[in-house]
């Protein structure tokens, strides 16, 4: 008797590349499925610092016609807004760094993560402006926080150099797209009058075709 199982691509193509995100400022980019049976978006944002947001980031994934030609911004495939609340943002102080398959880091800064809360390490010692690339971006889950030392659910797959900038109050999506057409990413920080810059990444891992195992 013959089975049908999945085939996927689990190498975390890129839909739009770790990138610091500006207030006033959009970021976008599209995954093509035309030729796919469907993928699963991940999508991240991370605060840049303290302060609350006016509004928020709006997310969303648009299905698109006409082999990306069409736009149809009214009815999204999946819309969300990103947390508003002032964040804490804290340091990595270490006098080093930590490598990857770490999970306990000494901190500096003041405020306590709180236990199973999402956080956005940078990869970089500030706040970057908008546009710069985060190739060392990496969002991990706080396990507990005991002043100085905070530990995370999961060792850390990014190796983390001293005083690196994180937060908390991090947002992240998984998101399961249908394939047949091009699919469109969006992070819209163009209405907001207080807030920093913040971190974005999109994701994908795409079901490329069913294999029959007999």
């Amino acid at each position: 008797m013959a089975n049908t199982g999945p085939s996927w691509t689990d190498t975390g193509a890129t839909v739009i590349a770790p990138v610091a995100l500006g207030r006033g400022e959009v970021e976008r980019g599209t995954i093509d499925l035309r030729a796919k049976f469907g993928a699963h978006l991940f999508l991240g944002l991370g605060r840049g610092g303290a302060t609350a947001l006016t509004n928020g980031v709006h997310v969303e994934v648009r299905r698109m016609l006409s082999n990306g030609g069409i736009l149809m911004p009214g009815s999204p495939h999946f819309a969300a807004r990103s947390d508003t609340v002032a964040a804490i943002a804290k340091q990595i102080n270490n006098g080093a760094g930590y490598t990857a398959g770490t999970s306990a880091f000494a901190t500096d800064g003041t405020g306590t993560p709180a236990s199973d809360e999402d956080l956005c390490f940078w990869g970089k010692t500030a706040v970057q402006a908008d546009g710069t690339s985060l190739p060392d971006l990496e969002f991990l889950r706080a396990s507990k926080f005991s002043s100085p030392t905070l530990t995370v659910d999961s060792p850390c797959k990014v190796a983390k150099i001293n005083d690196e900038l994180f937060t908390n109050k991090a947002n992240l999506w998984s998101v399961l797209c249908p394939g047949g057409c091009v699919y469109e990413a969006i992070f819209d920080y163009g209405d907001d009058a207080a807030g920093e810059t913040v971190a974005v990444v999109c994701y994908a891992q795409t079901l490329d075709y069913l294999t029959k195992v007999v």
